[in-house]
C-alpha cells in the first residue's frame, strides 16, 4: 500500500504541473486516475454500472476495462442480480481511495487540485 500511495503522489505532482485533475484542459486521464473516479463514484453510492459510468464520464469500453480490473484486483465487490450487476467498494478499495484523498489533501496547496471526498 505505500508504494501505491508513492505512486499516487507522483502522479498527483504530475498531474499539477501539467494541469490535469480537473483544471478544464482536454488531458488523457492516466489508468490511476481513471480508476479513482470508478472508485470515487461506487464509494459515492453509486452502484450500477451505467451510473458509474456516467458519474466517472467513461466510455463503457473504459468502464469494463475499469471494473474488470479493480474487481480482479479485489478493489471492488460485483454482485449479481438476475441479469444485472451491482458494484461495492472493499475494504481494499475504500482503503486505497482513503489514502488517494489523504495525499491530495496533503498536496492541496495547488488552487488547480480537486479533493475527492467520501
Amino acid at each position: 500500500m505505500q508504494v501505491l500511495c508513492c505512486y499516487i503522489i507522483k502522479v498527483i505532482y504530475d498531474c499539477s504541473i501539467t494541469g490535469g485533475l480537473g483544471t478544464g484542459h482536454m488531458l488523457k486521464r492516466s489508468r490511476l486516475e481513471v480508476y479513482f473516479d470508478v472508485l470515487k463514484a461506487i464509494g459515492e453510492g453509486v452502484d450500477k454500472p451505467t451510473r458509474i459510468m456516467y458519474k466517472a464520464n467513461l466510455s463503457w469500453n473504459t468502464l469494463e476495462d475499469a471494473l474488470t480490473t479493480l474487481v480482479s484486483r479485489e478493489f471492488v465487490v460485483e454482485k449479481r442480480v438476475g441479469n444485472s450487476r451491482r458494484y461495492s467498494l472493499s475494504s481494499k478499495g475504500q482503503n486505497a481511495l482513503d489514502h488517494f484523498n489523504k495525499a491530495l489533501e496533503s498536496l492541496s496547496t495547488s488552487s488547480n487540485l480537486i479533493i475527492l471526498r467520501r
